[in-house]
């Protein structure tokens, strides 16, 4: 179905197809500014797409299986932020660079409640991680170029209840 303004311009399409249903609504100049899509079973990805006057989107919302976000990207086109719930159910805050690179700060809520806000290289691997333990005892860990995990500073309580500070070489094996 194409439905059409005054000028006969083309702005609005609903097509069907066995696999997927697409809505689009488009600007008198053509660009698409809005899109929803589904598939035809009504059991996979969902998305909702919204364009700015330059046809780069500004919002998205997908959903892929249990996990489903909502993401805003800047006049270029780029993502900046998403919001999102993730495997599991854990709950995240989403930046991204400039150049959109995969996230560089993300704040997560695990799945039994806890807060971690996580520090990323440009390559996604974690650097720095600042959280809580399921006894809601705080940590700090700093990881190398490569993902491992070095140093930890963690107030875990033990028989002592005093920190902890732990060292690992590259192998995960623990040096104090």
């Amino acid at each position: 179905v194409v439905l059409y303004d005054g000028n006969q311009k083309d702005r609005a399409h609903l097509a069907t197809a066995p696999k997927s249903t697409e809505l689009t609504f488009s600007d008198s100049e053509g660009k698409t500014r809005f899109a929803a899509a589904m598939p035809g079973d009504g059991n996979g990805d969902i998305s909702l797409i919204i364009a700015g006057p330059n046809g780069n989107k500004l919002f998205a919302t997908e959903s892929y299986g249990d996990r489903a976000g909502q993401f805003f990207y800047d006049a270029s086109g780029k993502m900046r932020l998403g919001l999102g719930l993730e495997r599991e159910g854990r709950s995240s805050v989403r930046l991204y660079d400039r150049q959109n690179q995969p996230s560089r700060l993300a704040l997560q809520i695990e799945t039994d409640d806890r807060p971690n806000l996580v520090f990323l290289n440009k390559a996604g691997v974690m650097r720095q991680a600042l959280g809580l333990e399921p006894d809601a005892s705080p940590f700090i860990v700093m990881a190398s170029q490569v993902g491992g995990q070095p140093v930890t500073i963690d107030l875990s309580r033990d028989d002592k209840e005093e920190p902890r500070i732990l060292l690992q070489s590259r192998d995960g094996h623990r040096r104090f």
